[in-house]
């Protein structure tokens, strides 16, 4: 029984550590952005492919190709008076914070099987600090990003609440295999499409 643990501890790590490698291997835009190669705030330098508003960050893994897009945000007093018109429960931000409402779709553009889409594949960035979505209720105005399978052609839309600091620069990462793939900066707009590259094996 004990070996059996072992090895099953073992194949996990060994999974795990070869997933953390299959990481985007290029990154370009189509067309060329000027945000192409950008430095989000507090990134120690790496660059990254970096969308507007509006514009598509595209993932590609394989055959399966993703566009992934913010298109509304809600933040500081705005977004503190929806929640909590929404529900007088929903917590007021701690100190030095203000929500922000970032409204995302996931496109499942072509490929082959399901993908599981969530919340919790978005972090919003701020001063070298990545937060996760925040619990809430929403408005019924602003229905939440909910947790679906989505196959090639399908679309999961929805808003997702994070808390960061107050007035700080903000840019929303989409996490693939644990990692950042690439970032959409939430202040300013421009139209075009962003991609990142993404290998396998």
């Amino acid at each position: 029984m004990h070996k059996t643990v072992v090895v099953l501890a073992c194949l996990l790590l060994a999974a795990v550590g070869i997933a953390g490698c299959l990481g985007p291997s290029s990154v370009s835009t189509t067309p060329v952005s000027t945000d192409e190669q950008t430095q989000p705030p507090g990134t120690g330098g790496e660059t990254y492919v970096t969308a507007s508003m509006n514009e598509a960050l595209v993932i590609t893994s394989g055959k399966d190709r993703f566009e992934i897009t913010a298109l509304d945000v809600i933040r500081g007093q705005q977004a503190n008076s929806l929640l909590k018109s929404a529900n007088m429960f929903n917590a007021d931000p701690t100190s030095g914070s203000e929500y922000l409402l970032v409204k995302v779709r996931k496109h499942f553009v072509s490929g082959s099987g399901s993908d599981y889409a969530s919340s919790y594949d978005f972090k919003a960035f701020a001063d070298g600090v990545g937060y996760s979505p925040s619990l809430a209720v929403l408005p019924k105005t602003q229905p939440g990003f909910s947790g679906v399978t989505l196959i090639p052609g399908g679309k999961a839309e929805g808003w997702i609440t994070f808390e960061v600091p107050v007035g700080a620069e903000v840019d929303l990462a989409y996490i693939y295999l644990f990692k950042p793939a690439g970032f959409i900066r939430i202040s300013g707009s421009t139209q075009g499409t962003t991609s990142a590259t993404t290998a396998k094996p």
